[in-house]
């Protein structure tokens, strides 16, 4: 003990200084730089970038162009913290190299965890390229059960919200079969209830001129012409008057109660009522 500490009140002071300063001037100029950088990635993507991406993919979707800016900008943000992070374990004096040619740890690290990240980056390009969905987009993805609108699409996990308000981060390597509900109409059904004593063939005329006014006035949100099938059968031996519309993905829950209210008002307008009730004890 007592030889240590000799050997410390030996050092040469000014030495130490010089290199201690060093190595804090060299960790101030390399964060500096990191910091440097990822401000200029940003100022990259938010600008210049997105006016070279309109210009490349003019024919594609907003949210399409904002989902490829994500993923690339992940992309080089993680490369960004890789190199600082290699860089400050270097001055720290760690020999990285020869840790990983001697332990094998490059092997064991791609064997445990980086296979899975190859994964998810390989699976989230393939997203992009393939157009699977956009930011934006309500999607279901079956074999995790879960149902969302994407927020965002990284390099490694695609974000979704559900309608809960629950937020998911699901890895893209788990994304294997997705139902994008934004790609397709969707059907609203409108069954009107029929009442043995009215008279059908107003009943079928007023509907007719009800469905004729809704095409019009919501041309917008309808994806194809409205189908009238007629009568069906319905439960405890009733009978239903089907009509049929097709709309835009997300108006459906509003046009639903909308267009059961013109119907409602129209046949109401026109002295026709509903039955009191449609269940047989």
């Amino acid at each position: 003990m007592k030889q240590w500490i000799n050997q410390f009140l030996r050092q040469e002071w000014d030495e130490l200084a010089v290199d201690g300063l060093s190595f804090l001037l060299s960790f101030i100029f390399m964060t500096a730089l990191f910091i440097l950088a990822s401000k200029l990635l940003d100022l990259i993507f938010d600008n210049r970038f997105n006016s070279r991406l309109k210009v490349i993919t003019k024919n594609s979707s907003p949210q399409r162009m904002k989902t490829i800016n994500n993923l690339l900008r992940n992309a080089a943000n993680y490369a960004l913290y890789f190199i600082y992070a290699y860089a400050i374990l270097k001055l720290f004096g760690f020999p990285i190299e020869t840790l990983v040619a001697s332990a094998g740890i490059a092997g064991v690290a791609f064997g445990l965890g980086a296979q899975n990240f190859v994964k998810d980056v390989i699976n989230g390009f393939f997203i992009i390229l393939e157009h699977q969905f956009e930011v934006g987009d309500l999607v279901e993805i079956p074999q995790e059960g879960i149902t969302g609108t994407i927020i965002s699409t990284g390099i490694r996990t695609t974000t979704l919200k559900a309608a809960t308000g629950d937020t998911y981060f699901v890895p893209n390597s788990y994304i294997a079969i997705v139902n994008n509900q934004s790609r397709q109409a969707m059907r609203i059904v409108i069954d009107l209830p029929l009442d043995d004593d009215m008279d059908l063939s107003l009943f079928k005329s007023v509907v007719q001129k009800t469905t004729d006014d809704i095409q019009k006035d919501f041309s917008d949100s309808l994806t194809q012409e409205p189908a009238i099938t007629g009568m069906i059968r319905g439960e405890h031996q009733t009978f239903l008057y089907r009509i049929t519309f097709y709309v835009l993905n997300g108006e459906q829950y509003q046009l639903n109660s909308e267009f059961y209210e013109r119907y409602f008002l129209a046949l109401q307008e026109n002295d026709i009522k509903f039955p009191i009730s449609t269940f047989t004890p």
